[in-house]
């Protein structure tokens, strides 16, 4: 006869659980990716702001007519534009991230409740099973000791 095995009655949900703990670990994981992706994009459009106007712009004092400045600060405009847009992605992918963040930290408290109930149900079913396999220890011996003392008993007699 095998000994019992100890069973989770909530074993399915505390999966479910881990599998909602790894998805929420991954949407973190692609939200950082976004954000980083956004940064990145934002910094480049930044250095090339900054590149543009370093080569456009006429040097200080110097004579230069109205119409190309007029055109420098078209061109810096529309790079100021999709500087701007960069940042709205930047924080919009920054603000995934803390929602994210959020989201995995509820799925790991979630799981970690269940994950210690099934460590004190099983700690629980252990401490039962010795009890147990004690008592029926205990009747083998008094079993024992009693046929010990019926054989002496015989052998007085």
């Amino acid at each position: 006869m095998s000994a019992p095995h100890f069973k989770f009655r909530l074993q399915r949900l505390l999966d479910l659980r881990e599998l909602a703990e790894r998805q929420a670990a991954i949407a973190l994981a692609t939200a950082r990716n976004t954000e980083d992706e956004a940064r990145r994009e934002k910094d480049e459009i930044a250095a090339r702001r900054a590149a543009t106007r370093a080569m456009l712009m006429p040097p200080a004092g110097s004579q230069c007519r109205v119409s190309e400045l007029r055109q420098v600060s078209v061109l810096l405009d529309r790079l100021d534009a999709g500087s701007a847009q960069a940042e709205y992605q930047l924080s919009k992918a920054a603000n995934q991230v803390h929602q994210r963040r959020v989201q995995l930290g509820e799925t790991v408290t979630n799981r970690r409740i269940l994950g210690r109930l099934k460590d004190r149900q099983h700690e629980n079913w252990r401490i039962a099973e010795e009890r147990s396999d004690r008592a029926v220890m205990d009747d083998i011996g008094r079993a024992r000791f009693a046929d010990k003392q019926d054989h002496t008993q015989n052998a007085d007699d």
